[in-house]
């Protein structure tokens, strides 16, 4: 379950979030479960950060670092994630379907099991990833935010 210290960080103040992380890169917080329903985190360093089972659903995550994040069965329905650097994260399970990863870096990253439908893959890096079980398929899916 997400630690309201860092919900609240991340959602109130987003330069002092990213100062906060430049201070604390071995902090690893956690937002597992939490809901981002359209957030705008663009730019925000997430690095390393818990958001396992997170809802993401249509976000704007353009430039965010996540390197090393633990996104495990995650709903990233419809985010736009351009230029964003996901290297060597955990996507395992996460559903991605209808995202927009151009310019994206997912460099190592563990993507077995992740739905991949529908999603725009300009320019991305899938260098040395884990592709294993990953759903490249077709097959409309419709996600609303929850709140």
């Amino acid at each position: 379950m997400a630690n309201k210290k860092y919900l609240d960080a991340i959602t109130q103040d987003k330069e002092a979030w990213n100062a906060w992380r430049k201070e604390n890169l071995t902090e690893g917080p956690d937002l597992s479960g939490a809901n981002f329903c359209e957030a705008d985190l663009s730019k925000a360093n997430l690095s390393g950060a818990n958001l396992s089972r997170a809802n993401l659903i249509k976000a704007n995550l353009i430039g965010v670092i996540l390197r090393e994040a633990d996104l495990t069965g995650a709903n990233l329905v419809g985010v736009l994630l351009g230029e964003a650097d996901l290297s060597k994260a955990n996507l395992s399970r996460a559903d991605l379907t209808g995202t927009n990863l151009y310019l994206t870096n997912l460099s190592e990253t563990n993507l077995r099991e992740a739905d991949l439908k529908y999603t725009r893959l300009l320019s991305t890096n899938f260098e040395r990833a884990d592709l294993t079980g990953c759903h490249l398929g077709s097959g409309a899916k419709y996600h609303k935010c929850f709140r």
